[in-house]
């Protein structure tokens, strides 16, 4: 490598490449090259001398005197100029001497002032370093110094050529040796026997593997004639194949059998000649091998091929075999002639298989791009023509095989006719399938919607009912009417989620969500059943469960209401216990196991396997009893199994029953949680004047609509069909346009793409429709509808969409944004059990007992808040504000507060604003602290 200021000489590549053929560089000293510098040393009188070889970065010393090191830099080096001389190259002051004043070889150690160096050069003109002599003083050479150091250079070179040649002879000895160590050893070692014997038969060698062979040592076989070894007639024929072998002075391949049946071996020998220097014979070489098994294989080979002959005759699938080399066909069996009805053999044997024009010009081009390109066909569906002009279906395959060491294709070819005509009709019936299932799908589309139609009239009727005075008596025929409506909306709703089962629609969701949560929303959501009935509903879940999941929420909420409410349903006393318990957790997975136990009437053994069928029910009683249409459980197996999941049931008979399921999920990353949005808060005095345009064909749901809305605070106007909802909106704006779908002139799609089309209107269009079907809402938003309601729907919901969009245009964002709300609403009391007892449906003990439950939690909940605070722990201060929404909510907290929780929720998600979450905090603390104290009060009051 050229460094920067080095001397470089012109022939340096071969000087290099020189240097390092004479392998001395990195060698240890050797006395010859110790004598001339110790004469140098003599003849000058210096100090240091050295025997330097210069290699592309450094100098190397192979001889030195008065000098500790081995190498110096070439850079730094005086010898690096001395290589660039034919003469000596000489220094005699170094201080004086602009090129070595500043080198740290003449400024520091070993103080070089003088230097002279006599180039080492090759034959061929090329030097290779140098012999130098060096002084601490100032001086200079005598022309005899002078002379004497270049005839010793040269002296150093021709030692370097002697050692070279040495060390080429000593390498061609170890090579020559190691060579015969190397064919003795594979001599012996081979796992062949070989053998070597004179002109006259006698032994002079073997090597292991043939003594172990004959079972005989060194000695008894060395300098002892064959005969002496093996049988007679065995050494006869071996005695009479090597002189063939000597004669022809060439090797000459053997088979020799010893011994007879089943005790024979066999051998395939190769001898050879064993000529000297003389170009003389003077023995035989063999290498010989066992191959006794090969013929064993051999022999069963042939009755293997006999076998095939046999099978190939007789196998029931047509085949042919033809010659790779001459493209002929020399077999063909039974099944093939009679397949294609060839009279006898003679019409096929000798012709090449495109001559029979089995298969039509298509299929047999690409029949052969495909054996050309895989190297087989496996079961090809071909249409064939058989020599009778009947047209038949079958499938061909072609393999290249070996057959007594030729190589020939063999094809194959079963009738599948008749499978062909059985899948026409299968897949005729498969359209006609097909067809009624949409025909199924259209009938319950239709029916789900006019049942839903008069279904949503008769409870949007009940919420308003609710809404007037009504006496005792009445109210108890409201209430089972809204129970029969509730209970019809069920079965329907059951009836179309089988039916998207069935079709294969219902697609399974991968979004982050809580377990933890959702389990304990579904517990809270039949607290109230299970306490009108007197039951205990108990909750457990496993510590280990982690926070957040990828999965279908939705799925697993809808698996869990129907179990648990199956078993509240059938628990009459006892209690009900849902458990919850991590099977196995990884690094990316976690599989849990949900059990959900009752203390009901349990389900007797012969019908255990029964209750997962559809429209089936346990005991023919329970339909009368109970009622219900089989369907909950069948629909949650489906759900948990197209999750890869399984479900099972242990009962008995008035004990009870489990019902446990197990599911895997994927773990979530904490940052991909978006929390649920809450449903929009209904503030009334935003509906006040706001114009609405309802488009509905059914009397009784514009009835319907227009009291609940006129009540808000809405003015409206009805459109009995799309058509004139259109001309309506040419004459007139709306704050919000409610559309129906299934309508007369104008359905609700062809509405709404006209209002978005030609009329350019972007009000917000909420679609209302009794269609459950999936893709209904898609569909909807996608032709530019703003939002969507399934009918019947209740009257919050309804509001509640209507505030969304009314939040968007900014009205209430502003109540929102601010803990504190406008001047006219009040506040006296922290809590407000208005929802509480709206929920409880008027029973004072349910209220009692969640406000005994809520005076129980909460001060723990408080403490877990006010150390979450304490240690800034993030994830603690967002699961609780999460968690503590819901239970504040159940007693009444102000809008205000639960902003506050939510506020804190996401800055405790995002990790940031650590000062606005504890201030937020702290204000529920000190504000649940009064709610307690009123509830206490609360509690005394309703005792007394």
């Amino acid at each position: 490598m050229k460094k920067t200021n080095i001397p470089i000489p012109e022939n340096e590549k071969t000087r290099l490449e020189i240097l390092k053929n004479y392998n001395v560089l990195d060698t240890i000293p050797e006395k010859q090259f110790d004598d001339i510098t110790r004469l140098a040393s003599i003849i000058c009188g210096t100090p240091i001398i050295l025997i330097s070889l210069i290699d592309e970065n450094r100098q190397w010393f192979k001889s030195r005197i008065g000098l500790d090191a081995i190498e110096t830099p070439r850079e730094i080096s005086f010898c690096q100029h001395a290589i660039m001389q034919n003469d000596i190259f000489e220094i005699p002051n170094s201080l004086e001497d602009d090129r070595f004043s500043n080198n740290p070889l003449v400024t520091g150690d070993p103080n070089i002032r003088f230097y002279a160096g006599a180039p080492l050069k090759t034959e061929g003109g090329h030097n290779l370093g140098t012999l130098c002599v060096i002084d601490t003083q100032p001086r200079t050479l005598t022309d005899e110094q002078k002379e004497a150091l270049i005839i010793l250079a040269k002296e150093v070179v021709t030692n370097m050529e002697l050692r070279k040649e040495r060390n080429k002879v000593e390498s061609e000895k170890r090579v020559v040796v190691e060579a015969n160590d190397l064919l003795n050893t594979f001599f012996e070692n081979s796992p062949s026997n070989i053998s070597m014997r004179d002109k006259n038969g006698t032994y002079i060698y073997l090597n292991r593997n043939a003594l172990d062979s004959i079972g005989k040592s060194k000695s008894d076989i060395f300098g002892h004639s064959i005969y002496d070894i093996i049988p007679k007639k065995l050494a006869d024929q071996v005695i009479k194949d090597d002189q063939e072998v000597i004669q022809r002075r060439k090797a000459v391949r053997h088979e020799y059998q010893n011994g007879e049946g089943e005790k024979a071996r066999h051998f395939i020998t190769y001898s050879f000649p064993l000529i000297n220097a003389d170009n003389e014979v003077y023995g035989v070489g063999a290498i010989s091998n066992e191959v006794t098994e090969y013929k064993k294989k051999d022999l069963e080979l042939e009755k293997t091929n006999e076998r095939f002959q046999k099978i190939f005759n007789q196998s029931p699938i047509g085949m042919m075999i033809a010659s790779l080399t001459d493209k002929k066909i020399s077999f063909v069996n039974e099944a093939f002639l009679k397949l294609f009805e060839f009279d006898s053999e003679r019409d096929v044997l000798g012709k090449m298989p495109n001559e029979l024009n089995l298969s039509n010009t298509k299929d047999a081009e690409e029949g052969r791009a495909m054996l050309f390109r895989e190297g087989l066909i496996f079961n090809r569906e071909v249409t064939s023509v058989t020599n009778k002009g009947r047209e038949i279906s079958v499938l061909s395959s072609v393999n290249q095989l070996e057959i007594n060491s030729e190589s020939v294709l063999l094809i194959s070819y079963i009738d599948i006719t008749d499978r062909k005509k059985l899948e026409l009709q299968l897949r005729e019936a498969k359209v006609e399938a097909e067809q009624a299932n949409v025909s199924k799908s259209s009938f319950l589309a239709n029916m789900s919607h006019e049942i839903r139609t008069p279904l949503n009239a008769m409870l949007g009727f009940t919420d308003l009912l609710e809404l007037t005075d009504l006496n005792a008596k009445q109210k108890e025929y409201l209430e089972a009417i809204d129970t029969s409506g509730k209970n019809l909306l069920v079965i329907i709703n059951d009836i179309l989620d089988f039916s998207k089962i069935e079709a294969g629609m219902m697609t399974i969701e991968k979004v982050a969500f809580s377990p933890q949560q959702l389990i304990h929303s579904v517990y809270a959501m039949f607290f109230a059943k299970a306490q009108s009935k007197t039951l205990k509903l108990y909750i457990s879940i496993d510590p280990k469960l982690p926070n957040l999941v990828y999965g279908d929420s939705t799925k697993l909420n809808q698996v869990l209401i129907n179990l648990i409410g199956n078993a509240v349903k059938f628990t009459n006393e006892g209690s009900v216990s849902i458990d919850c318990e991590v099977v196995s957790l990884s690094d990316t997975k976690v599989k849990i196991k949900v059990s959900v136990k009752d203390t009901g009437i349990g389900i007797a053994p012969n019908k255990i396997g029964k209750v997962f069928d559809r429209f089936t029910q346990a005991e023919d009683d329970i339909t009368r009893n109970f009622g219900g249409t089989g369907l909950g459980l069948s629909i949650a197996k489906k759900i948990i199994e197209l999750q890869h999941g399984a479900i099972q049931v242990v009962s008995e008979p008035g004990k009870g029953s489990d019902f446990n399921f197990t599911l895997e999920y994927t773990l979530a990353d904490e940052k991909e949680y978006a929390p649920v949005k809450k449903e929009a808060i209904i503030i009334k005095d935003v509906f006040i004047g706001k114009k609405v345009l309802i488009v509905e064909d059914n009397v009784l749901n514009q009835k319907l609509a227009a009291d609940l809305l006129l009540n808000e605070g809405f003015n409206i106007d009805i459109a009995e069909n799309g058509q004139v909802a259109l001309d309506r909106l040419k004459e007139k704006q709306y704050d919000v346009i409610l559309m129906d779908i299934q309508m007369p002139v104008l359905d609700g799609y062809q509405a709404t793409k006209k209002i978005r089309g030609e009329l350019k209107i972007n009000t917000p269009i909420i679609a209302m429709t009794a269609n459950a079907i999936t893709g209904e809402q898609e569909r909807c938003l996608n032709l530019g509808m703003n939002d969507y309601i399934t009918k019947p729907f209740k009257r919050n919901v309804l509001l509640s969409t209507l505030s969304g969009h009314f939040n968007s245009a900014g009205n209430i964002e502003a109540m929102v944004a601010h803990p504190e709300k406008p001047d006219n609403i009040q506040e006296d009391r922290i809590t407000n059990l208005s929802y509480l007892r709206e929920f409880s449906e008027g029973k004072d003990s349910f209220v009692r007992e969640i406000i005994q439950v809520f005076l129980t939690q909460n001060p723990l909940d408080m403490t877990d808040l006010e150390k979450a605070i304490a240690e800034d722990n993030y994830a603690a201060m967002r699961s609780l504000a999460h968690s503590l929404k819901t239970s504040l909510g159940f007693v009444g907290f102000p809008e205000r507060l639960i902003h506050l929780l939510t506020e804190a929720e996401s800055l405790a998600y995002k990790q940031t604003n650590i000062d606005v979450i504890k201030t937020n905090l702290r204000v529920i603390i000190d504000n649940c602290r009064i709610a307690r104290t009123e509830l206490t009060e609360e509690l005394n009051s309703d005792t007394h």
